[in-house]
C-alpha cells in the first residue's frame, strides 16, 4: 500500500520519531549499533504500551512495562545488580502471560518454564523459538540477585566502591546483544500465545507492529487471527 493512504503512517512517524528521541536524548550512544540496541529495547516498551490499551487492567502487562523501564534506568546508572533483577522480572512477568498465569497465583520458576516449554511444542509448527537463551540469561541474573562477589570488601571499601563512583556496566555491548536476543524470543512467545490480544490491540496498525517487532511472518500470524 502506498504509504501516503495509510492512515497510521503519521502514527507510526510519530512512534519512531519519539523512540529516537528518547534513546538519543538519554543514552547517547556512541555507536550505530549501540544506538540499534537502545532503540530495539524501547520498540519492546511501545509494544507493551499498545498491549496495555488493550488490557488496561492486566497487572502483568503493567508489570513488564515498568521493569523494561527499570532495565533501561539501570543501564543508565551502570547498576549491574539491578540490571539483571529487572531482567529476572521480565521472563517471570513474560512466562506468566505466555502460559496465561495469574501474578497472584504462586508458582515455582521450573513449573513455570515447563508450561514454557509445552507451549513452544505446539507452536513449533509455526516458529521455532529459543527459550534456551530464557533459561540461560534466568540462571545468570540469579547469580547476581542472589549474590555479590564484591561483598567480601572491607566496609568503606565496598559502600564507597558501590555507590559513591560513577559506574558504567562493563561488557555492555555484549550485554545488550544478548539482551535483544532474549527480548525476541520472550516477546515471539507473547504474540504467538497472545495473538487476538495482539491483534485487536494494532487494529489497523499493522504497519506500526510490523515495525515494533521487526518480523514479518509473526505480524502475518496476527492478522491470520483475524480472518
Amino acid at each position: 500500500m502506498n504509504r501516503i493512504y495509510d492512515p497510521t503512517f503519521e502514527e507510526l512517524r510519530i512512534v519512531k520519531g519519539e523512540i529516537q528521541s528518547f534513546v538519543n536524548d538519554n543514552f547517547k550512544p556512541s555507536s550505530e549499533h549501540l544506538k540499534n540496541y537502545f532503540i530495539n529495547i524501547c520498540k519492546k516498551i511501545v509494544l507493551v504500551k499498545y498491549l496495555i490499551r488493550q488490557l488496561p487492567t492486566d497487572y502483568r502487562y503493567r508489570a513488564l512495562l515498568s521493569d523494561l523501564y527499570y532495565l533501561l534506568n539501570s543501564i543508565e546508572l551502570g547498576e549491574l545488580r539491578y540490571y539483571y533483577l529487572n531482567i529476572r522480572s521480565i521472563i517471570e512477568q513474560s512466562m506468566r502471560i505466555v502460559v496465561d498465569i495469574a501474578d497472584t497465583t504462586t508458582i515455582t520458576y521450573v513449573e513455570l518454564m515447563e508450561s514454557v516449554s509445552g507451549f513452544r511444542n505446539t507452536i513449533n509448527h509455526i516458529r521455532e523459538v529459543n527459550i534456551g537463551i530464557i533459561q540461560d540469561e534466568y540462571s545468570k541474573a540469579c547469580l547476581y540477585v542472589h549474590g555479590n562477589s564484591n561483598a567480601q570488601m572491607g566496609l568503606a571499601e565496598y559502600y564507597n566502591t558501590s555507590f559513591r563512583t560513577t559506574k558504567s556496566i562493563e561488557g555492555l555491548d555484549t550485554k545488550l546483544n544478548q539482551l535483544v536476543g532474549l527480548l525476541k524470543s520472550v516477546f515471539s512467545l507473547i504474540i504467538l500465545s497472545q495473538a487476538g490480544v495482539t491483534d485487536a490491540a494494532f487494529h489497523r496498525r499493522k504497519s506500526i507492529l510490523r515495525y515494533l517487532i521487526s518480523d514479518d511472518d509473526l505480524v502475518n500470524y496476527v492478522i491470520l487471527q483475524d480472518a
